[in-house]
């Protein structure tokens, strides 16, 4: 089975930082739930887990705290893929190919693609699709496997206050093309989106899914087959387009 688990966001225990950008404590871990889900899908007892912060410019941080989820408290062989450290062609590809679960990190949506292009992750990616390693992640790490995505990867902290500019500025970025249609990720979470992304649709000829926070989408060959809760008031969204009158339908499967 070819499976993605597209995850709209959620703390997975990162840093807290300071205004001097010190540690001072961390987060909770809100998506336990999610991620016990995407390691039943392994069917593997302790599945080999790679990690992909592009995303986040490999923030030491955010794979500490994925070595310690999926690690420590979850009892994978984890693995960190750190390509801003330029690693050999044969490591990525050993790397990518031994998984059983590749999970990619959220942060910049374009950085992250233009960084996999120029390192030849997207081939070896597929391959592992194909053969069955399970493809999962948050924020970015979800977004990058639809035919195209709602980023804000353009917008600068004013612009998510202001709902005019953020309408406006609030990107449309081609994916990989696994999955069909166009998704924005942390629906609810962040005041902007959904009103911004509902604005986008009118203009859009492709199904579209909101994902809010602790929420992830299941797909098997393709087809959206299940949701994953890792808290009660997730939710998610199918949104349609027709003529420029949108629709929107709470996803519950």
């Amino acid at each position: 089975m070819r499976t993605i688990v597209a995850i709209g966001g959620g703390e997975i225990g990162g840093s807290i930082f300071d205004k001097e950008h010190k540690i001072i404590g961390f987060h909770d871990i809100e998506t336990t739930k999610i991620d016990q889900e995407i390691i039943k899908l392994s069917q593997k007892k302790t599945p080999n887990t790679l990690f992909i912060p592009t995303a986040s410019w490999d923030n030491p941080g955010y794979c500490a705290s994925f070595q310690k989820q999926y690690g420590e408290i979850l009892g994978c062989k984890v693995k960190d893929l750190l390509l801003l450290s330029a690693p050999s062609k044969e490591k990525i590809k050993t790397a990518i190919l031994e998984a059983d679960i590749i999970y990619v990190g959220g942060g910049n949506t374009q950085f992250m693609l233009e960084t996999w292009k120029k390192f030849g992750l997207l081939p070896l990616l597929r391959k592992a699709y194909e053969k069955g390693t399970i493809l999962s992640g948050l924020s970015a790490g979800a977004t990058c496997w639809f035919e195209k995505s709602s980023t804000d990867s353009f917008l600068t902290k004013e612009d998510k206050t202001d709902f005019e500019k953020a309408k406006e500025k609030l990107a449309i970025m081609d994916g990989l093309g696994y999955l069909e249609g166009i998704i924005c990720p942390h629906y609810l979470k962040e005041a902007y989106r959904r009103p911004a992304f509902l604005y986008q649709m009118k203009n859009i000829n492709l199904k579209g899914y909101g994902v809010d926070n602790n929420a992830a989408l299941v797909f098997i060959d393709e087809q959206l087959k299940g949701i994953i809760k890792s808290a009660p008031m997730a939710k998610a969204f199918e949104i349609f387009s027709n003529n420029g009158i949108v629709t929107e339908k709470e996803l519950i499967l």
